[in-house]
């Protein structure tokens, strides 16, 4: 995070080499329109294989134009980047091998300021949706939008239109392992067993990751095992872009999907396209991200502790986010497994659990789920044929 002093200095250093950089990006971009421009003009010079050639040359000048505006600030030493809020840059790149996945960009670490100055324009503005509070309180969220907190009279919280009892099972592995700081090879070998139990059926499955790193260790794993002769797995960063392998999954009948923060939230598969969702660690941020770090030591310096007034309340909505992608419908059925044992041995896990809806919770062995899931995901006229075969009748 850096102060105002600092961010004139990060100025004064760099905005000569950004406006160097900002010409020649400009310039390698008008060499790439006027080549496609040509090919355009005149395809019948060019060979069949020269199609892959401007396609892979259009996503590198996206790529760089999509740069332009990042580098353009910081070369005028945009009034917007110096403002008295919270503000870090973050060069990061998504893929080692890959140059264009490069990024500049500045984050706001409280944005609350700024989104105050927008909601100005309205006169009443309205926030809906269904997972805006924790545990039915709202403070969170005012924090995020810079209000001090709302009136219980602003607040109105109405029953889902789900009947998440009859339609939603939550299981939870008693054997699971506590995630290790570092990626181990025991970590990952467990999470690809237990995949390959929980997944191993007629069912789509999403399982959803906090780290890129570990889906890509998990499905090399995954490819050794039999599940991969049975499904089709999809991995986001290997066997696709998030986008890619997220269209796949929709058409897919037969497939298991690792997906990581966008798939938390924002994708919808009703019915059978999606009936089981494996969390196998509560979406708590890393720690360690630039961002994170700099929204803690803030929280700390007022005398508040991060984990409580932010890390939780973040994890907690996206936990929530993660249980509504299984149920999407008045008729969906489906299942919600947790592979953290944090979820039931903690007391903010507990906390957690009491977030979700209110549904029957079962407590058991990796092994024993399998069995539970063909139970819970039966026909619906299965279950009234045994609930009828087990009612005593005086």
């Amino acid at each position: 995070m850096l102060t105002p002093v600092e961010v004139r200095a990060f100025f004064d250093r760099f905005a000569d080499a950004a406006r160097g950089l900002e010409r020649n990006l400009q310039q390698i971009i008008q060499i790439a329109t006027s080549m496609r421009t040509d090919y355009l003009r005149s395809r019948s010079r060019f060979l069949t294989s020269d199609v892959q050639v401007f396609q892979r040359l259009d996503e590198v000048s996206s790529a760089l134009a999509n740069q332009l505006q990042a580098v353009h600030d910081v070369a005028t030493a945009s009034p917007r980047l110096q403002t008295a809020e919270l503000t870090i840059p973050l060069v990061q790149l998504k893929h080692p091998d890959d140059l264009t996945s490069l990024t500049l960009r500045w984050r706001s670490v409280d944005t609350g300021a700024r989104i105050q100055e927008l909601l100005s324009n309205f006169t009443a503005p309205v926030f809906t949706g269904a997972t805006l509070t924790v545990r039915r309180r709202s403070n969170f969220l005012a924090h995020e939008l810079g209000y001090g907190s709302f009136k219980p009279e602003q607040v109105l919280v109405t029953r889902s239109p789900f009947k998440f009892r009859d339609q939603a099972h939550i299981l939870l592995a008693t054997d699971a392992p506590e995630a290790p700081a570092t990626l181990t090879p025991e970590y990952v070998r467990y999470l690809a067993d237990s995949i390959a139990q929980l997944a191993d059926n007629e069912h789509q499955t999403l399982v959803l990751f906090t780290s890129l790193n570990t889906i890509k260790a998990v499905y090399n794993e995954l490819c050794t095992r039999h599940l991969s002769v049975n499904k089709e797995i999809l991995a986001q960063g290997v066997t696709g872009t998030a986008a890619k392998i997220a269209r796949r999954f929709a058409v897919s009948t037969n497939a298991v999907l690792l997906g990581a923060a966008s798939f938390f939230e924002g994708v919808d598969y009703p019915s059978k396209q999606l009936e089981s969702v494996i969390v196998t660690r509560l979406p708590f941020a890393n720690p360690n991200d630039p961002v994170v770090e700099a929204r803690g030591k803030a929280i700390t310096e007022k005398g508040l502790d991060p984990f409580k007034v932010d890390a939780l309340p973040r994890a907690t909505l996206q936990l929530r986010q993660a249980f509504g992608r299984l149920i999407r419908r008045e008729d969906d059925r489906g299942v919600f497994i947790v592979l953290d044992p944090r979820f039931t041995k903690t007391q903010f896990g507990r906390g957690m659990q009491k977030a979700l809806p209110h549904v029957d919770t079962d407590i058991m062995p990796t092994a024993e789920i399998p069995a539970a899931i063909e139970q819970w995901l039966a026909p619906l006229s299965e279950h009234v044929a045994k609930n009828k075969k087990g009612t005593k009748h005086a």
